[in-house]
């Protein structure tokens, strides 16, 4: 996983590393006129990541000050059903992801 603050060379360090692994990229977020090249980012991992932070109260840009307990109450609950939803990423042998 790659993983930095906004605007930091996240999407150029997991473009390379992908590169060099010969990934074969799909379902990555679309590419925009101030990051023509992409993003390297899964749209799948990234709303995963946005709904579990809105679960909890946060966001992408209002992330927890403290590390939350997933052990506890019924947040574990949430990742379950995830497993699901990235099982093929386990499935491979070599990949990259960023967010």
């Amino acid at each position: 996983f790659v993983i930095g603050c906004h605007r930091s060379g996240t999407s150029l360090l997991a473009s390379i590393i992908s590169h060099c692994l010969g990934e074969k990229r799909t379902g990555d977020l679309d590419a925009v006129v101030d990051n023509p090249r992409g993003f390297f980012e899964s749209s799948r991992l990234r709303e995963f990541n946005d709904n579990i932070l809105k679960q909890c109260g946060f966001s992408w840009d209002r992330p927890p000050l403290q590390p939350l307990a997933w052990s506890f109450g019924d947040r574990i609950q949430h990742l379950i059903p995830a497993r699901v939803l990235f099982a093929d990423y386990a499935t491979h042998n070599t990949w990259v992801d960023k967010d």
